[in-house]
């Protein structure tokens, strides 16, 4: 009878572990959900009018959130202006945990594609995007890497477009003020 009791409280608690560790699962999951939709918000609220699209994102408990398959799409055209596979976001773990405030440090773009087009009448493909809000916090440092940069000059009258593309471009912006940058090669 003992052990057979051993057997079921053992079960139990087997079936406990189980449910804990999928409930856990699923909040890790959705916690990422969650934290794409806030930046999502954040995003419309500094660039109203902008239609940008993010895949998905991951917060490591540490100090970084990566952001994966951020697209920016200039919205008169609908093609893709600005294309950003990875994105690393470093930010300030004492400050959330004293505030609920968070700090960004660094920002990382990963493998950034940049598709700039002059249309025939002079017009560049990023004139249609609305401005961004100001913010009044310092912006971060922002790394650029292996960037790939096209830019396509469209002459009309059935002329081939003149394109120009700067494969393996690394900057670094460093801020030197509100809203300014000192840019760096790497």
């Amino acid at each position: 009878k003992i052990h057979k009791s051993i057997k079921s409280i053992t079960l139990i608690l087997l079936l406990l572990v189980a449910g804990g560790a999928g409930y856990a699962g699923w909040l890790w999951w959705k916690s990422d959900v969650m934290l794409r939709d806030m930046i999502l918000a954040k995003i419309t609220e500094r660039a109203p009018g902008w239609n940008i699209s993010i895949d998905s994102t991951h917060y490591d408990w540490d100090r970084k959130v990566t952001i994966y398959g951020v697209d920016l799409k200039a919205s008169a055209q609908g093609r893709s202006l600005v294309f950003i596979p990875e994105i690393e976001v470093t930010v300030d773990r004492e400050a959330m945990m004293d505030r609920p405030e968070v700090i960004i440090q660094k920002i990382r773009l990963i493998r950034t594609e940049i598709r700039l087009v002059r249309e025939q009448s002079g017009k560049w493909n990023f004139e249609s995007l609305p401005p961004i809000v100001p913010e009044k916090k310092m912006t971060p440092e922002i790394e650029i890497e292996q960037a790939t940069i096209q830019v396509t000059l469209e002459h009309g009258n059935h002329l081939t477009p003149g394109k120009m593309i700067l494969n393996n471009a690394n900057l670094k912006l460093v801020p030197s003020g509100m809203q300014q940058f000192l840019i760096q090669g790497l």
